[in-house]
């Protein structure tokens, strides 16, 4: 089975974005490599990319290797124009390096904790004669003995063999340490981050070590169903806490994320914004905390009156589930 390319030479043909070659021709779209490049690197951690300007395989070809030159795989050449493989060697650079760049780009852009590139590795070869296809070490060896003699016998107009260059890119993640022989290796570029970024993550950490916590938790947003449980059961806490002549204050903090769009997005009883009848200095926060599973009501002072509701509303309630609270 052949290994599948990308070439970019037939429009409106469906690209597969597990397929991990990528042919450069004259006529293919500089845009549509990079994509499928960013789309690759995306779904694919540790496979690497290769991107080459070897012509296209030959129907009877059945191997999974990309071929290093056959008879039918060579093109004609012509004296006034170099080969495909050799004139499309720049373009190929080109499409290199804007992978890389825009690499960086979409790791910023994702507020991505990874700081290095893209590692590349260059091989520069030459493609095989049809003559060269096969032949043993004796007889490649003999063949070049009679070159060298008649190139040195002085004739004129003696036709030297078609030899074309190509040129062959790995692009990856991680280090290739079978490539370091047979290939040049450029290192990744590391990844700017702006003195602002660096001050947010400073400011994060300095508070994960106030909090006491090493690595915080991914978000986890809630069932709608679990969302509405939850909101009724902060509906009756409040209502409690409003009977015992408490003013509650509804605060949304910069770590506020709303889990779904709900008709009453607020909670807030009928009752809860008169605040005249109530002592101002025993004012309660209710606070949702931003993965939206849990509901904390913070405490403002000490003072007598919050003392009693602390042991109605202690921490163990607030662990219940809203089912179990009456």
């Amino acid at each position: 089975m052949t290994t599948p390319e990308v070439s970019g030479k037939e429009k409106g043909t469906v690209i597969d974005p597990d397929t991990n070659t990528i042919r450069i021709t004259t006529s293919g779209k500089i845009k549509g490599w990079v994509n499928h490049a960013l789309v690759f690197f995306e779904n694919h951690e540790s496979t690497p990319l290769v991107l080459h300007t070897l012509p296209s395989a030959p129907k009877s070809v059945t191997t999974d290797e990309v071929p290093t030159g056959t008879a039918k795989s060579i093109p004609e050449r012509n004296a006034s124009k170099l080969p495909v493989p050799t004139s499309t060697v720049p373009r190929l650079l080109t499409v290199v390096e804007i992978i890389k760049r825009e690499y960086l780009k979409n790791l910023e852009a994702k507020s991505s904790a990874l700081l290095l590139g893209l590692h590349q590795y260059n091989e520069i070869g030459v493609l095989a004669g049809p003559e060269e296809e096969g032949e043993l070490v004796e007889e490649a060896d003999a063949r070049r003995s009679r070159e060298i003699i008649a190139v040195l016998e002085g004739k004129n107009h003696v036709q030297d063999k078609p030899r074309i260059p190509y040129m062959r890119i790995t692009l990856c993640r991680e280090k290739l340490p079978h490539l370091e022989l047979a290939a040049t290796y450029q290192p990744p570029s590391v990844r700017k981050i702006s003195k602002s970024a660096k001050a947010r993550a400073r400011k994060r950490e300095k508070k994960a070590e106030q909090d006491g916590v090493a690595d915080q938790s991914p978000r986890r947003f809630c069932e709608l169903g679990e969302l509405k449980a939850r909101e009724r059961w902060l509906a009756g806490q409040c209502c409690f806490l409003v009977a015992r002549r408490y003013a509650l204050r509804l605060r949304y903090s910069p770590d506020w994320i709303p889990s779904c769009k709900l008709e009453n997005r607020d909670i807030c009883p009928p009752h809860l914004e008169d605040y005249a009848c109530c002592d101002t200095s025993k004012v309660l926060d209710v606070v949702r905390i931003k993965d939206g599973v849990k509901v904390v009501l913070k405490r403002m002072n000490t003072r007598e009156p919050e003392l009693l509701m602390h042991k109605t509303f202690g921490q163990e309630l607030l662990k219940q589930e809203p089912g179990e609270t009456n």
